[in-house]
């Protein structure tokens, strides 16, 4: 959580209240794919001029917290 607070205001950026948390609760490979995640939020907010909330970040990465990744191909076979 603390890696996204710092990698949010080190570009200037906000994040809506418990945004963080959701980040942080995502199991991903590496802090890249963190770093990814936060960068994919920062844009939305960016282009639609507003703060994403926390109940929009699953649906914007395309996974639940603690849900396993990586499956997505497979079930498209």
């Amino acid at each position: 959580m603390a890696i996204v607070q710092r990698k949010a205001a080190e570009g200037g950026h906000n994040l809506a209240a418990g945004v963080p948390d959701v980040l942080a609760r995502v199991t991903y490979g590496n802090v890249r794919e963190l770093h990814g995640a936060l960068n994919r939020v920062l844009a939305v907010q960016e282009v639609e001029q507003r703060l994403v909330n926390a109940g929009e970040v699953a649906a914007l990465l395309g996974t639940l917290p603690d849900a396993p990744r990586g499956e997505e191909f497979g079930s498209f076979l």
